[in-house]
């Protein structure tokens, strides 16, 4: 579930991209946004969910640069 995109066509660009591990499952998608957009303009952010909808513990952040 992508929860913020700004550009679709950056998205996929790797340069910027951070994976991030070990997020506690009672961690909402917004406050994962909100707490890395503390270190730069995020392009799109993306927390990884089950079938149930549970995320399952990682997201990936695109940052602009």
């Amino acid at each position: 579930m992508t929860w913020h995109e700004k550009d679709n066509t950056v998205r996929y660009n790797n340069a910027f991209n951070v994976y991030v591990q070990g997020i506690p499952s009672n961690v909402k998608p917004r406050e994962i946004y909100e707490h890395f957009h503390k270190f730069g303009e995020i392009q799109s952010a993306k927390i990884n969910e089950n079938e149930f909808g549970v995320h399952n513990g990682y997201a990936y952040i695109n940052y602009n640069n």
